[in-house]
């Protein structure tokens, strides 16, 4: 026998989520990009026909049960690509900027509250990732220094990999699978497999496993 004590309580929670959306915003992106889009209240996409592909799913601006929505934006300037090969969260507050050249590739996994990412080259995210609030990710300095290096530089973050809360990870910067990132860090270099590193800049501490 069937116990369906519990359907009245998972069609109540279905519809809170389903209230939480934004309908129209949602189904404009899903018919323009022929895409699994979910935008949330306050959440915004504004992007070209085709800029958009890969056979995952993006939520842009989620909020739990009790949170107040934040504006969350994902802007894809005219020749950016956003490719999204799973299923891959933003939380409300964030803002993703993809430049004309940039390439922006998302796995699986999330990034939480108030992040920003500036990709005007080529930044990458693996599958099963962790991101915690208040994280910045860039692959560009914007302006150039005399005597220094390119001012862009793609970034490679790989399977597996957990980023704690405030976060900075520069341009050029590959972090290897199953890595840790400590809160507050700032990544300006190479993150080996397996490696957790801290401080500023951050350094590496000692090897880890961690999981969900």
């Amino acid at each position: 026998m069937t116990d369906r004590s519990d359907t009245p309580a998972a069609s109540v929670n279905i519809l809170r989520r389903i209230t939480m959306l934004a309908p129209v915003a949602t189904l404009l992106a899903r018919i323009r990009h022929r895409r699994s889009i979910l935008i949330y209240r306050r959440g915004h996409l504004a992007a070209a026909s085709g800029a958009i592909t890969g056979p995952g799913r993006l939520s842009i601006g989620k909020r739990w049960d009790g949170q107040l929505a934040k504006a969350t934006e994902v802007v894809v300037r005219r020749g950016g690509r956003l490719q999204v090969n799973d299923n891959f969260v933003l939380h409300r507050g964030g803002s993703i900027r993809i430049g004309p050249r940039g390439r922006l590739t998302l796995g699986s996994g999330y990034i939480a509250d108030d992040f920003h990412l500036e990709c005007l080259d080529s930044i990458s995210i693996g599958h099963d990732v962790a991101i915690a609030r208040c994280v910045t990710i860039m692959d560009t300095d914007h302006h150039s220094l005399t005597g220094a290096r390119s001012c862009e530089g793609p970034v490679r973050i790989g399977d597996h990999v957990w980023i704690g809360a405030g976060v900075t990870i520069m341009k050029g910067v590959t972090i290897g699978d199953g890595a840790v990132v400590a809160a507050r860090s700032v990544v300006t270099r190479d993150v080996a497999p397996g490696a957790l590193v801290a401080g500023v800049p951050a350094r590496y501490v000692r090897d880890v496993e961690w999981q969900v």
